[in-house]
């Protein structure tokens, strides 16, 4: 029996995958590279926490920066645009509030810091909806290793058999995959491959049509 549910953030929840990208771009275009596309970063970034990020972009670049001056110049670049705002994802309120009303228990787990994951979620009105919020500081491995799931079921007190996790990236679904629970896919910038999909329990277009999974 399905007792919890846990999501990701950044392209699942919130329309913030898009920001990444800009603020990589940005990052790149200082060091006079534009070749930095929608396509590279959904296949080699998306999913992946920001210190990994930004030690493939020194290397696969070869910028003449360290990663903590990439950091901060970045977190610049972010601030000015999350201060702009960003967007909720199709569905996902609608989703969250049957999955409340319905007493699965809900949590998150997300590459993001912890400041800047309650700051979207506050200016979107979808914070409330979670229990317990895992980020990526509290385990050893990033996404696609399975440790923020595995700590995210722990603090909900259930087990992957009864748990339903929520992705978009191809570094999350196989996070998710690894532990042991059930996976929804809902893509947004890249459609994950087709053999990565097989792996899932189901796949939708928007997280609110993922309502007909529970009903």
């Amino acid at each position: 029996m399905i007792k919890a549910t846990v999501f990701d953030m950044d392209g699942l929840l919130l329309d913030t995958e898009i920001v990444s990208l800009k603020m990589y771009q940005e990052l790149l275009k200082q060091h006079g590279i534009t070749t930095f596309t929608s396509d590279i970063y959904a296949e080699n970034y998306s999913g992946h926490n920001a210190i990994d990020n930004m030690t493939n972009l020194i290397d696969t670049y070869q910028l003449p920066i360290t990663v903590e001056e990439g950091m901060a110049i970045t977190d610049v670049i972010e601030s000015e645009l999350l201060t702009a705002g960003v967007d909720v994802k199709p569905g996902a309120s609608d989703l969250l509030a049957y999955l409340k009303a319905h007493n699965y228990h809900i949590g998150l787990a997300t590459s993001s810091t912890r400041d800047r994951a309650i700051m979207v979620l506050e200016q979107n009105n979808i914070l409330q909806y979670f229990e317990e919020m895992t980020f990526n500081a509290e385990v050893a491995h990033g996404k696609p290793a399975p440790d923020i799931f595995t700590k995210a079921m722990e603090k909900l007190s259930v087990s992957p058999e009864e748990t339903v996790i929520f992705e978009d990236s191809e570094a999350g679904i196989m996070a998710g995959v690894a532990s042991g629970a059930q996976v929804i896919c809902i893509p947004d910038m890249h459609t994950p491959n087709g053999e990565l999909l097989a792996k899932t329990a189901a796949t939708y277009p928007d997280l609110g049509q993922a309502i007909s999974f529970f009903e």
